[in-house]
């Protein structure tokens, strides 16, 4: 799984005051040659390009969650109506 933090490290440069002075993509580094071979056989939402519209979509929803017990609140920690 990658994500923006994974990426920060391989695409930008930055100053000791950790500002973005420029980009380390020249050249095509190592580990952005394994990510475009590994999305370049994913379906898209869109058509044949990956867009913004991929990268929106929410996680699928955590299974059902069946609790195993009753929960009992005292009366001044339940929601009024």
């Amino acid at each position: 799984m990658w994500a923006n933090a994974s990426l920060d490290p391989i695409c930008f440069m930055e100053n000791e005051r950790g500002q973005v002075v420029g980009t380390k993509l020249a050249g095509e580094p190592r580990q952005i040659y394994v990510l475009n071979a590994l999305l370049s056989k994913q379906e898209w939402l869109l058509g044949k390009d990956f867009s913004v519209a991929d990268v929106a979509v929410p996680p699928p929803p955590p299974p059902t969650y069946t609790p195993t017990h009753t929960l009992h609140l005292p009366a001044q920690h339940r929601r009024r109506a």
